[in-house]
């Protein structure tokens, strides 16, 4: 170890004349390290909210053609042009018996294919299937518009988990390094206090970002869970319209002053549109929990990227801090030799 001459021939003679008491009042060297005694805390990164997810609920309406036509039933005056439709209904599987058709729709048989209480027969689901592969006829059937997100019907799930553990820990090679020397232990005690602040700074940040993220996946779920509450609400309140549409035209269809023709086209009409309506509640109800999934799915992706970048501005911060403070610490080693009480 260096030895600084001067102390030296201070010290010995000290060592005969000086008593105990001039002993204590020689102070202690102090080690100056202008560039490493001071260390900047890291800048403070910017937690963002996700863009927004924009959610359709969907719904079932009425074809204008079909609005016109039982409007024009309702009123029991029924136009040329709709009675050419219809005939083009009645028209449809001949092998079926007109009375059987007549007698089997009734508002309890509606009532209870919506209601999932009645399976249709064959002959009735053929009737419908047949109705509703006409390209024509098939635009007097329900309209389904599914529900969506962001103006996408809802595929596959998309939820992808956070790859993140929240927390950085400083290399151990920098905690490791082999020192001698009082000033050089010096230079390190500070130098791993500084560590140990960014670190801490660090973690503080990586905290606050896991809160925030934690707090926003938090809210998407509620919100999932809120519209799988209302799921029922409002699919219901379109249905409910539609039934008493049907239940409406079927009463008016059977005090109609017309042929038992023109009701079997009617009758073939109202069944052709209950059961295509049941299969679009059906669909209807599972791509509407679908969509809330995926929007729940697409909103902690989001914020899952958002924590992700935050993170590594976090831990990218705390890289560059640590090399500026190493090479400090470097450069306060090598200034040992140029200070007093030993190197």
């Amino acid at each position: 170890m260096k030895i600084n001459k001067l102390l030296l021939l201070y010290l010995i003679p000290c060592l005969f004349s000086c008593g105990p008491v001039d002993l204590d009042n020689i102070e202690a060297f102090v080690y100056t390290f202008p560039g490493l005694e001071e260390v900047e805390p890291l800048p403070e990164v910017v937690l963002t909210v996700p863009a927004e997810v924009k959610v359709t609920t969907g719904d079932i309406t009425v074809p204008v053609k079909a609005d016109e036509l039982v409007t024009d039933v309702t009123d029991g005056e029924i136009p040329e042009e709709n009675l050419v439709v219809i005939e083009t209904f009645s028209d449809i599987s001949q092998e079926i018996s007109t009375q059987e058709i007549i007698e089997s729709v009734t508002e309890e048989w509606i009532q209870g294919v919506l209601n999932g209480t009645i399976i249709p027969n064959n002959n009735l689901t053929t009737i419908a299937d047949e109705f509703k592969n006409d390209p024509v006829l098939s635009n007097f059937l329900p309209v389904l518009e599914l529900p969506k997100v962001d103006g996408v019907v809802p595929g596959g799930r998309l939820y992808f988990p956070l790859d993140s553990d929240g927390k950085v820990d400083v290399d151990e090679v920098l905690r490791s390094l082999a020192l001698v020397g009082p000033c050089k232990e010096t230079a390190e005690k500070i130098y791993l206090e500084n560590v140990g602040l960014l670190e801490a700074d660090a973690n503080s940040q990586l905290a606050k970002s896991k809160v925030f993220y934690d707090n926003l996946r938090s809210g998407f779920v509620a919100l999932y869970n809120q519209s799988l509450a209302q799921k029922d609400q409002i699919i219901s309140a379109s249905v409910n319209d539609l039934k008493d549409f049907l239940v409406g035209f079927n009463e008016s269809v059977d005090v109609l002053d017309y042929s038992d023709e023109v009701k079997r086209g009617l009758k073939i009409y109202i069944i052709s549109f209950t059961i295509d309506l049941s299969k679009d509640i059906d669909q209807w109800e599972t791509t509407f929990i679908a969509a809330a999934e995926t929007a729940r799915d697409k909103r902690v992706v989001a914020a899952n990227k958002d924590q992700g970048t935050a993170d590594a501005a976090v831990k990218e911060s705390l890289k560059v801090a640590l090399a500026a403070l190493t090479s400090s610490f470097q450069e306060a080693v090598n200034s040992c030799h140029n200070q007093g009480a030993g190197g």
